[in-house]
C-alpha cells in the first residue's frame, strides 16, 4: 500500500468526453517516485481512480502532455487500475482512493472540477 505524503490537483483533462482530474501524488516511500493519478466522478456520487502512472520528471509542453495522455489512455481500459504497485488489486485501489480523498484540498478540488 502506498501512503501519501502530499497530493495536489493539477488540472482536468477530457478523455473521450469524460472529464478526468489529474492529481500529483508524492508518496512517503522515496524509492517509488511521484505518481500521476487520473480520477473521474462516478454517476451516483463519489470518485474512482481511472489510471495511475509514474510522473514524468521533465517539463513538457501542454501539447506533448496532451498527446502523451491520449496515447496512454487509448491503450488502457479506463475502468481498470493497473500499475506496478497495485496490479489489479481492487482492495488496494480502494484504500489508495480513500487516502487520496482524505487530503481535504484534493477532495475539494475534485468536487469543484468534477462534481460529486
Amino acid at each position: 500500500m502506498m501512503d501519501i505524503q502530499q497530493a495536489s490537483f493539477r488540472r482536468t483533462v477530457d478523455h473521450n468526453g469524460r472529464m478526468l482530474a489529474e492529481v500529483e501524488v508524492v508518496p512517503f516511500e522515496q524509492n517509488i517516485g511521484n505518481v500521476t493519478v487520473y480520477v473521474a466522478a462516478i454517476p451516483n456520487g463519489g470518485f474512482e481512480i481511472v489510471q495511475a502512472l509514474p510522473s514524468q520528471s521533465n517539463t513538457v509542453t501542454s501539447y506533448e502532455a496532451d498527446a502523451g495522455m491520449a496515447q496512454v489512455m487509448s491503450t488502457a481500459d479506463s475502468s481498470m487500475f493497473v500499475s506496478q504497485d497495485f496490479g489489479l488489486d481492487w482492495n488496494a485501489k480502494s484504500q489508495f482512493l480513500d487516502n487520496l480523498l482524505s487530503c481535504d484540498e484534493v477532495r475539494c478540488d475534485l468536487e469543484k472540477h468534477l462534481g460529486s
